[in-house]
C-alpha cells in the first residue's frame, strides 16, 4: 500500500470536521501547493453551503497526485449530494473510494464510504447501503466514532427497510451517544430520526426530531428544513404547502418534488406531470409512470398519498381559455386555499416578483367573481372560494 507524501495536507484534512479553524490555518502553510489549498478550502465552503462555488472551480481541475485527486473528487461528491444531484456524486464519490488506497488515509475511504450512503439513502438504493456498510466495516481500526457512524447507518438502513423493531432496538445506543459524532454524522442522526417517527406516521416526534435539526447551531440549511416543516404541517393538519420555489433553485431534486406537490395541490395536473417526468429521469426506480411513487413512506410520498388519494379533479387544458377561467378552474378544484404566488404562476407561467404583479392577480380575481358570480375570501396569503352566488 502506498504511503502518502504530503503530510501537511493530510494532517489539514483531518482538521476540517473537528477543528476547522485550526484547519483554516494551513491555507497559510508554505509546504502545500495551490491545488491542496483549494481542495482544503473547498471542503470549508461546504460547510457554508458554497456547493455550486465548489464544483466550479473543482470540476476544472487537474491534479497528479492520486491521494489528492481522491480529496477532489470526494470534495465534488459531496457538493452535488449537497445539490441532490445524485448521480454526479455516485460518480466522484465511487472515483475517490476506487483512487483512495493510501495507508494512513483509510479515514478519508472511510468519509466517501458514508457520503455514498448518504447518496445511496437519497436515492432508496438498498443494496448500494448495505455495501457501503461493509466497506466501512472492513477498516477495521477506524477509531470509535467510526464505529458509532456505522450503527448510525444501520439505523439508517433499518428505518429504509421498514424494520422498525430493529432500529427501535439501535435508538437508544444513538441518543447516548450521537454528541460524539462530528456535525456531518450528527446531522445525519438527526433527519434518520425524523424519518423513524415519519415513517411511524408519529408527527409530533417527526417535529421534535426537526426542532432539533433547526436548533442545531451549525445547521445552515434553511431550505430543506422550511421543505420539511411545510410537509409536515400538510399531513398533520392540512395546512397548505406554502413555500416559494426561488428558494429551492439550488436543490434541483426538491424543487420537481415541491413543484409535483404544489401542482397537485391546486389541480394543476400538467404542471405536476412535467415536474415527475424531470423526476423520472433521475430516478425512475422510486418514480414510476403516472405518478405512481415506489420510494419509502417518506415526507414526499406521505404527502403525494394524500393528495393523489384526496382525487383532485385535473385541469383540462384549453388553450383558447381565458385567465378568468383559469382562475375559476384552480379555485373550484382546490381541496384547500391556494397561496397567491401558486395562482400567479399557474396562470402566468412565471413567479410573480413584486407588488405589482400581486395587483396584477388582484384585479383578475375581481374580473373573474363578476363573470361567475362566486365569493372568494382572502387569508394569510392565499384564496379560497366560499361558495356561489345565488343567481
Amino acid at each position: 500500500m502506498e504511503r502518502i507524501k504530503h503530510k501537511a495536507f493530510l494532517e489539514a484534512m483531518l482538521l476540517v470536521n473537528s477543528e476547522s479553524k485550526k484547519a483554516k490555518l494551513f491555507l497559510n502553510d508554505k509546504r502545500m501547493t495551490f491545488q491542496e489549498k483549494t481542495i482544503l478550502s473547498s471542503f470549508l465552503a461546504l460547510r457554508d453551503f458554497e456547493n455550486q462555488d465548489v464544483i466550479d472551480v473543482l470540476i476544472k481541475m487537474t491534479c497528479h497526485d492520486p491521494f489528492v485527486d481522491s480529496q477532489r473528487h470526494y470534495c465534488l461528491g459531496a457538493a452535488y449530494n449537497n445539490l441532490t444531484q445524485f448521480k454526479e456524486a455516485e460518480f466522484h464519490l465511487l472515483e475517490s473510494i476506487r483512487i483512495n488506497s493510501f495507508k494512513g488515509a483509510e479515514v478519508f475511504r472511510f468519509g466517501a464510504c458514508q457520503s455514498l450512503f448518504t447518496v445511496y439513502l437519497n436515492l432508496h438504493h438498498q443494496s448500494g447501503m448495505q455495501e457501503m456498510i461493509h466497506q466501512m466495516k472492513t477498516l477495521i481500526h477506524i477509531p470509535k466514532f467510526g464505529l458509532l457512524y456505522i450503527k448510525s447507518c444501520e439505523f439508517a438502513l433499518a428505518i429504509q427497510r421498514q424494520e422498525f423493531e430493529q432500529a427501535k432496538k439501535i435508538l437508544p445506543f444513538m441518543e447516548k451517544n450521537y454528541s460524539t459524532l462530528n456535525e456531518h454524522q450528527r446531522i445525519s442522526y438527526f433527519y434518520d430520526l425524523f424519518d423513524f417517527h415519519l415513517f411511524l406516521d408519529d408527527y409530533t416526534g417527526a417535529s421534535e426530531a426537526l426542532d432539533r435539526i433547526k436548533r442545531y447551531k451549525k445547521y445552515k440549511n434553511a431550505s430543506h428544513t422550511k421543505y420539511m416543516q411545510s410537509i409536515i404541517d400538510y399531513l398533520d393538519d392540512g395546512s397548505t404547502i406554502y413555500l416559494y420555489e426561488k428558494d429551492f433553485q439550488g436543490f434541483p431534486f426538491l424543487l420537481q418534488q415541491l413543484i409535483v406537490l404544489k401542482s397537485l395541490q391546486i389541480g394543476d395536473r400538467v404542471s405536476a406531470k412535467l415536474a415527475w417526468e424531470r423526476l423520472r429521469h433521475e430516478n425512475s426506480i422510486s418514480y414510476a409512470a403516472d405518478f405512481h411513487y415506489k420510494g419509502p413512506p417518506d415526507l414526499f410520498g406521505k404527502a403525494l398519498a394524500k393528495l393523489t388519494g384526496a382525487k383532485v379533479t385535473p385541469i383540462i387544458e384549453d388553450f383558447g381559455a381565458t385567465k378568468e377561467s383559469k382562475l375559476y378552474s384552480l379555485l373550484k378544484n382546490a381541496q384547500g386555499p391556494i397561496p397567491k404566488e401558486a395562482l400567479y404562476q399557474a396562470i402566468w407561467d412565471t413567479e410573480f416578483q413584486s407588488k405589482d404583479d400581486l395587483m396584477k392577480l388582484a384585479k383578475l380575481l375581481q374580473r373573474t367573481k363578476e363573470k361567475y358570480s362566486i365569493e372568494v375570501k382572502s387569508i394569510k396569503g392565499a384564496y379560497s372560494l366560499v361558495s356561489k352566488k345565488a343567481s
